[in-house]
């Protein structure tokens, strides 16, 4: 078992400590080194008691003796000293901004307390003598009447104060400048600073509320050495105003920068500050700090290196930048592409690096993680620490949004550092990720969260105490764990665009500079047909909208090629038929296949494999994340896995003359096939991928778009590029994986206008959607020189659900979509139900559910108990006997958790749950749609329709998903009212089959159900109609007729009355615009529409039911409805006799009779 650590970090105040730990200073005099152990001592909450057994009494009273003489000479320079000292006090406190204000006793006696000991006295004569040298610092933080310095050589104190008025130059001091201080005074109570931001004891901390602290203040300047830099383009992303509304500061990131940095009035040289705005694009003036090379950056300031003060989160720079100037952009980002945007784009995605960054920062705990220690033998125990071990922790919040927010940090698969607390020199000694993260109400408004993960050791190299630091965590000491951004290629992106590499392969003539020349919208709008070159005997098998995109790739002439493919119509089969096709007609050729998604990758190695006459050497790359979270379905994909490839072609006998490079690459690949067995995200995919390549290349590689982009590798001479799921692709990530591939000619990216497309949460608010993160599919709609097919012929679904998707997505946006196979090959869900399916045919069951939802009680995410409830009774009637996959679909977080609890429970392995951003490019035999939101218990709001479960193409991606049936569970009226595809899909849905309410689950308990007609019944014959539902919505559709009749109805003044009428000539009342709602021919007069081309109606005539009747059929008993009551009262007629106007009908809402006579 390991032992704790017998002591901590030493907290050492003292000033000539400070220097001796900067390596600036060295202490002649033992006594001197006696004194400082004393004072040492003093100060330290635990120090090693074998330090001060050396100093002793005789010791102290010989010091004493000799500074008695001294001590009367410089008492007179002493005390024009502290009256100095008190003048810069206040100086230092002109230079603090609003609620920044430094830690200082505000109440504190003016004159300085008198000299208590003959040692304390010692001190600052020794203080003030420092004064005379010259010391060298470096400016780290800057303020709006002075800066902060940081030493770099010198006998001052580390931090110092420099006010704007001592220094006079070409401009203000600004970070990374270098300043030369002659004489300074000490700042009273801040002669001592703790390395510490929280000590434990009265000294004061040197960073305080995002300021540094100084300890001395500057009086005179002997030189200035300025800095100087470049403009180039950066985001403005946080703002800061007085409460009056003046500019108080702005936080501004542009590329080639560490961290975003606060910019103040002083860095505006060239505006004004009051025309900042958030998100605004400026130019910002960044120098290289090239003296010192190396330097540390923080939040928002810099240290000097090396330095003993430290918060732990700062970044190690080296000939970094920072901004020391501000000015107007007149320039703007503009399509087609141009060398400013280009820039602009760079310096987006330094935003969007940084913003992963901080974001993940801000959740870093300090905790005492429990082991869950190994069940071995005491003396096994410590061979086993090198292994992964199981750790956890409890965090408390006390508000939802911080709940929120760590959860979402926290998720499962997110890599972890751990490292010592409370330890500035510590570095990290553990790397792991998260395995789950729960959080619980404890207490009314207190959150307790739960937090397992797993961790093995991995030391920093030349770290020695990285082992004594690993024991120390696992016997809970406390820990500082930080969570690890996926910059992805953000990086690679960010340094290509500010470059612009881009435009200079795009001006070239390289094969890709076309490419690119039409992804930037500068190709030109010429067509050219392509010739039909195959060369592949099962290219027979694809349709004729297939064989057109085939035709097109396989051509001679370098094209971009969109294909549009509706879900199911086979875009990964047409992609692996035209790799298949290029491989046997071009024997050098050379393909790279991506995708956003890991499931999207998987899915077309295995098309691949299919389309292939003969084996050809391909390569599957994944990620560390995707091993982890797909495995099952990566492990299929067998010989193209770079664990296999290793094994395979990594045994090649060793050049002459290195042997030890070979050694080391057989050693890098057995852990490589260690690691991919034993922990797949740990496994070296770029280091391994790379050593490989040297040896061998392959002809086709997979890997995620991401992966692409970030590894960088030398694939060799790619000449064809394939884009699968594009939608979710944005413009920069795919221009900038382009630059790396010089020789590409061909591109074909397919996808779906109508589905999901970037996430654009996941980005900062200043570049959503914007300077090339939007969809690459909003360029490929507009973009000139790009040739478009479109896939129509759906093969995944039965045709009902195909018209169902027809009808509600594709046919309102000018597409088709028809069903590609007979009903008899996609029936499998219908004859597994036989008379339990609710209409005849018909594989699409859609089921009215009201119960209300409820919040969870740890996030803002909603779950509905009783819907839940349906869906695992239905399943657990079928579920045993249903051979095929079974996916449920959630449209909200908590909805899926508590599917998923109840999944594992019963131990179903042939059901699968999932939110629906989560599941696009996957299919099922059966699919489930959960819609969790109910109109119970809500009030009316306008916004309603623009939630997520009402947002269109996540609709699409829901009720697309199914192959064989299709089960929509929860509010069909309120789905119908608020959702445009919903509401088209819903009535094409109508037309086939009945809704039904949660009783139909009670009814297909007994496998010979009553069926009257082609429809299931109960026992005593009643359909279990959703009435309720049907009622709602044949009031809805006739109060939408007669408003459309009404808005119609010509309002203009009888004839007789003639223009001269002055009660009706209003010649000074303003025109209105003609309403969007009013027909093509209306006019406007005053505030009123009017239609002179339509005749007014009768207003009291009977309106019948809108549009055709869509429950004649299949349900039997169906009459003509009749006039009723309900029709009369609404119209103003008289009301038939023997009727009562306050009975009102449970089944259908309407007036005058009960639900026993009710005709509906």
């Amino acid at each position: 078992m390991p032992r704790k650590r017998s002591a901590r970090r030493r907290k050492d105040n003292s000033p000539t400590d400070v220097l001796e730990s900067a390596g600036e200073v060295e202490v002649a005099s033992a006594t001197q080194e006696e004194l400082g152990v004393i004072e040492e001592a003093s100060a330290s909450e635990e120090i090693v008691v074998e330090e001060v057994v050396s100093t002793t009494v005789e010791n102290v009273i010989s010091v004493i003796e000799k500074t008695r003489g001294v001590s009367e000479g410089l008492e007179e320079e002493f005390e024009k000293g502290l009256e100095l000292s008190e003048g810069e006090k206040r100086i230092c406190l002109d230079r603090v901004e609003e609620g920044e204000e430094m830690e200082t006793d505000v109440n504190a006696n003016p004159e300085v307390p008198p000299i208590q000991t003959e040692e304390e006295f010692e001190n600052v004569e020794e203080m003030d003598e420092s004064q005379n040298s010259v010391s060298k610092y470096l400016v780290c933080q800057t303020d709006a009447k002075s800066v902060v310095g940081g030493k770099l050589s010198g006998q001052g104190p580390f931090f110092m104060g420099i006010p704007d008025e001592i220094v006079s130059g070409k401009r203000r001091l600004q970070m990374g400048d270098v300043v030369m201080v002659s004489q300074w005074v000490w700042k009273v109570g801040f002669e001592r600073l703790s390395y510490d931001v929280n000590p434990v004891d009265e000294t004061r901390p040197w960073y305080v509320q995002g300021r540094i602290n100084v300890q001395a203040i500057a009086q005179n300047v002997s030189d200035v050495s300025f800095v100087t830099g470049t403009f180039c383009p950066g985001i403005v992303t946080d703002l800061k105003r007085y409460k009056g509304g003046d500019f108080r500061s702005a936080v501004v990131m542009a590329s080639q920068m560490l961290r975003p940095q606060t910019i103040y009035a002083r860095h505006l040289t060239e505006m004004s500050p009051g025309r900042i705005t958030l998100n605004q694009v400026l130019y910002l003036q960044l120098a290289s700090i090239m003296s010192p090379q190396e330097w540390w950056m923080g939040e928002n300031y810099l240290l000097p290196h090396p330095t003993p003060y430290m918060k732990g989160d700062e970044i190690k720079a080296h000939q970094n930048h920072v901004v020391i100037g501000a000015k107007d952009c007149h320039d703007s980002f503009c399509f087609p592409l141009d060398k400013f945007s280009e820039r602009l784009m760079g310096a987006a995605a330094a935003v969007q690096r940084t913003h992963e960054m901080v974001k993940l920062a801000k959740q870093a705990v300090t905790v005492q993680l429990v082991w869950d220690r190994p069940q071995v033998r005491d003396e096994e125990v410590q061979r086993n620490l090198k292994k992964a071990q199981f750790l956890s922790f409890d965090w408390t919040l006390t508000n939802k949004s911080s709940v929120a927010d760590f959860l979402e940090s926290w998720e499962e698969d997110t890599p972890v550092n751990a490292k010592i607390a409370n330890d500035t020199k510590a570095h990290w000694c553990a790397h792991g990720h998260v395995i789950s993260a729960s959080a619980s109400e404890i207490n009314p408004g207190i959150f307790t969260i739960k937090v397992k993960l797993i961790l093995s050791f991995q030391a920093k190299k030349g770290y020695e105490k990285a082992w004594e630091d690993w024991e120390s965590i696992l016997d809970e000491m406390e820990s500082y764990l930080v969570l690890v951004p996926n910059y992805g290629g953000l990086t690679f992106r960010e340094m290509c665009f500010e470059k612009t590499i881009l435009s200079d392969i795009a001006q070239g003539n390289a094969p890709v500079s076309h490419i690119l020349r039409v992804l930037m919208g500068k190709g030109t709008g010429e067509t050219r047909t392509a010739v039909r070159l195959t060369g592949n005997e099962k290219v027979g098998k694809l349709n004729e909208e297939q064989r057109i995109a085939h035709a097109l790739f396989l051509d001679n002439e370098s094209r971009v090629i969109f294909m549009q493919a509706p879900a199911g119509t086979g875009k990964s089969v047409s992609v692996a038929e035209c790799i298949a096709s290029v491989l046997k007609k071009d024997p050098d050729a050379a393909i790279l296949a991506v995708s956003p998604l890991n499931v999207a990758v998987c899915e077309l190695v295995k098309d691949t494999m299919e389309a292939l006459t003969e084996k050809v050497p391909m390569l599957a790359l994944f990620s560390g994340q995707g091993k982890g979270r797909y495995m099952d379905r990566i492990r299929p994909l067998g010989d193209n896995l770079l664990v296999e490839a290793v094994q395979r072609d990594g045994n090649i006998p060793p050049t002459e003359g290195a042997p030890g490079k070979k050694w080391n690459e057989e050693k890098l690949f057995q852990k490589y096939v260690d690691d991919f067995n034993k922990a797949p995200r740990r496994a070296r995919e770029r280091t391994t991928t790379a050593a490989l390549l040297n040896m061998t290349k392959y002809r086709v590689y997979f890997m995620t778009l991401a992966l692409a982009e970030e590894l960088a590798l030398d694939l060799g001479n790619i000449n064809y590029v394939l884009v699968d799921e594009c939608g979710q692709a944005t413009l920069s990530a795919i221009l900038s994986t382009l630059t790396q591939f010089r020789m590409v000619r061909k591109i074909l990216l397919t996808g779906d206008k109508q589905q999901l497309r970037v996430h654009l949460p996941s980005q900062m608010l200043p570049i959503r959607g914007k300077y090339g993160f939007e969809s690459v599919l909003e360029v490929l709609e507009r973009a000139k020189g790009i040739d478009r097919t479109v896939l129509s012929r759906c093969y995944r679904s039965h045709s009902a659900i195909v018209k169902c998707l027809d009808a509600g997505v594709y046919a309102p946006a000018g597409d088709r979509l028809v069903p590609g196979k007979p009903d008899a090959e996609m029936s499998f869900f219908l004859n597994f139900m036989g008379p339990r399916i609710v209409t005849e045919n018909c594989p699409v069951v859609l089921i009215h559910q009201k119960t209300p939802a409820q919040q969870e009680s740890v996030s803002f995410s909603s779950h509905n108990p009783e819907q839940r409830e349906t869906a695992l009774e239905f399943l657990g009637i079928i579920q045993r006997t249903f051979s095929g996959l079974i996916q449920i679909v959630c449209f909200y977080q908590a909805e899926r958790k508590q599917v998923t609890l109840e999944i594992e429970r019963r131990n179903w392995q042939n059901v699968k749950a999932g939110t629906v951003d989560s599941i696009q490019s996957q299919e099922a035999d059966l699919v489930i749609v959960l819609t969790t939101r109910t109109g119970a218990g809500r009030t009316e709001d306008v916004n309603i329709g623009k939630e997520f479960w009402a947002d269109a193409a996540r609709t699409t991606v829901a009720i697309s998903r199914p192959r064989f049936g299709l089960i929509v569970i929860g509010d069909l009226t309120l789905l119908w009212h608020k959702g445009e595809v919903w509401r088209r899909f819903l009535d094409q849905a109508l037309k086939m089959t009945v809704a039904v309410t949660p009783d139909y689950i009670g009814l297909i308990s007994n496998p010979w159900p009553n069926r009257v007609g082609n429809t299931i019944t109960r026992p005593n014959g009643s359909v279990p109609m959703a009435y309720e539902f049907y009622s709602e919505r044949d009031s809805t559709l006739r109060h939408e007729s007669l408003g459309q009749r009404i808005n119609t109805i010509n309002f203009s003044s009888p004839s007789f009355l003639g223009n001269s009428f002055s009660a009706f000539a209003q010649p000074d009342l303003p025109r209105a615009s003609t309403s969007s709602f009013a027909p093509p021919s209306a006019q406007s007069f005053g505030m009123m529409v009017i239609d002179t081309s339509v005749p007014p109606p009768a207003v009291y005539g009977r309106i019948g039911r809108a549009g055709p009747n869509v429950r004649m059929a299949p349900y039997p008993l169906q009459r003509e409805p009749r006039t009723s009551y309900a029709e009369a009262v609404e119209h103003g007629r008289p009301a038939p006799k023997e009727r009562r106007t306050d009975v009102v009908c449970r089944r259908c809402g309407r007036f005058g009779h009960i639900e026993k006579r009710c005709r509906t």
